[in-house]
């Protein structure tokens, strides 16, 4: 017998790829580095969702689009490096879904402030910045 925690542990973020990306294909100056993270974590620093934007219909549209493992757009943090703050956000929804389907880590496009709209010099000390994701939340007041 199949149990359903059995096939939820299976389910991987569908990420889409360049040509099925929606909301940052085309985007000039989306420099960053993509780090896998608990769908958790990424919520912890962002606003939380209203609880009227819980299930609304972009929810719904994503869990479904999830379960057909269709291709999704990463989720993203936008930090000022200096501070180590979380200054603005993409992804709550997909974050959420992910969380309640099971998904044990998201792909989040981390970039800074003061990198955009140029390409940024990343060095070492940058990609072990980013791979840490150690950010105030984007609610902390400084």
């Amino acid at each position: 017998m199949i149990k359903l925690s059995d096939i939820i542990s299976e389910i991987e973020y569908p990420l889409a790829k360049k040509g099925e990306l929606q909301s940052y294909e085309g985007h000039a100056g989306w420099k960053g580095k993509i780090v896998w993270m608990p769908p958790q974590k990424f919520l912890s620093m962002v606003h939380p969702l209203p609880d009227y934007e819980m299930k609304d219909a972009s929810y719904w549209n994503l869990r479904k689009r999830m379960e057909k493992q269709l291709p999704i757009d990463f989720l993203v943090l936008k930090v000022d490096s200096k501070k180590k703050k979380v200054i603005g956000h993409e992804g709550r929804h997909r974050a959420t879904v992910a969380k309640e389907m099971g998904v044990e880590k998201v792909p989040v496009l981390i970039y800074f402030e003061e990198a955009y709209p140029r390409v940024p010099k990343w060095g070492p000390e940058h990609h072990e910045f980013a791979d840490k994701a150690e950010f105030k939340p984007e609610w902390d007041k400084d």
